[in-house]
């Protein structure tokens, strides 16, 4: 399969593929596996099966997090979704695009494959999830340490929820053609380089 260089090189800077050999990606991006979404297209909601991990090409993803009453942003180079659909859980999260925004799909079977051929991928895997563990423990030992509500504020900056939806009832979008994933795959496809 030939896949365009500015593809492989948009797929390839995400952290999912760091130190991943170009010649690799280039054999393994498939330009199917694209999509945009609009700003405030919902891309998953808690209780979804989770059938894919999506690596933010261009854009912005919000993901709220409602058991820890948590809010996070994700941008270009990151990638999310990977913990439910590694532990075949259903989702645990809202994601939902913060601007309009271009994703990259990989299903489980093609991640497994992919790890199969690379490692490294599941290194980088396991980075992200040790460097969120990190983020999450000094961020629960800076509230309990906190002395003053200034430091408290910075600390808890991302925790504010101030969203269009809650974690209570299941939401959808607005339109029918948001929720179908062949559908903005395609309808992104058209906007991408040939």
């Amino acid at each position: 399969m030939i896949v365009n260089q500015e593809l492989v090189k948009m797929v390839g800077s995400n952290t999912l593929f760091k130190g991943i050999p170009k010649e690799f990606l280039k054999n393994n991006i498939k330009p199917k596996n694209y999509f945009g979404v609009k700003e405030g297209t919902i891309i998953y909601t808690k209780g979804d099966e989770s059938t894919e991990l999506y690596l933010i090409v261009e854009g912005e993803v919000k993901i709220k997090f409602c058991e820890k009453n948590k809010v996070e942003h994700r941008f270009i180079t990151d990638f999310f979704g990977e913990n439910e659909l590694l532990n075949k859980d259903k989702r645990a999260s809202h994601a939902v695009a913060n601007h309009d925004s271009i994703l990259y799909t990989i299903n489980s079977e093609e991640l497994h494959n992919l790890i199969q051929q690379q490692s490294k991928i599941s290194e980088n895997l396991n980075k992200k999830n040790d460097n969120e563990e990190l983020y999450n423990l000094h961020e629960k030992v800076g509230n309990e340490n906190s002395e003053s509500e200034d430091s408290n504020l910075i600390l808890n900056e991302n925790l504010t929820l101030n969203d269009d939806f809650n974690c209570e009832e299941k939401i959808e979008n607005t339109s029918d053609d948001d929720l179908d994933p062949s559908t903005k795959k395609q309808e992104a496809n058209e906007g991408l380089p040939k």
